[in-house]
């Protein structure tokens, strides 16, 4: 058997609301997807703005959705994509040039999308309050030098 806990953290005062919505609307659907779930916890103590589901599998392909609802066929392909690595696999994020306003950003090995949202606060605060760019993303540092 395979158990799975997953924690989601909520705004604050926000999972009262969140659970009557859940119950109402989605927990019948996510659970004929998903299968047995044993439990929807909430902390005592610490982060009270958190939920703990608990669902629990055969194994590991009962895990997965597959098999569980029969996708229309138009929807039965998968598709490859290429993406950009760069030799670190971090984020490039610097000005153009020392001085220069222009700031480069190329979000890299394909995880770049899910970090949009603190990319875009970090640029913004770097243009709008003249803040610094972190080095770890300099597009000068060691792991980005072309060897000689």
């Amino acid at each position: 058997m395979l158990h799975e806990i997953r924690t989601y953290t909520l705004v604050p005062g926000g999972v009262r609301d969140y659970l009557r919505i859940y119950n109402e609307c989605g927990r019948e659907v996510q659970v004929s997807l998903l299968g047995q779930l044993v439990a929807v916890m909430t902390p005592e103590s610490g982060n009270l703005n958190q939920l703990i589901y608990h669902w629990t599998f055969a194994d590991f392909e009962d895990r997965h959705i597959d098999g569980r609802i029969e996708p229309p066929l138009e929807y039965r392909r998968s598709a490859a994509c290429l993406y950009s690595v760069s030799p670190d696999a971090h984020f490039i994020i610097d000005r153009l040039a020392n001085d220069d306003p222009a700031i480069i950003i190329s979000a890299c090995s394909g995880h770049g999308f899910k970090h949009a949202p603190a990319i875009g606060e970090l640029v913004a605060a770097a243009v709008a309050e003249a803040m610094p760019l972190p080095t770890d993303f300099a597009r000068t540092r060691a792991a980005l030098a072309v060897p000689t």
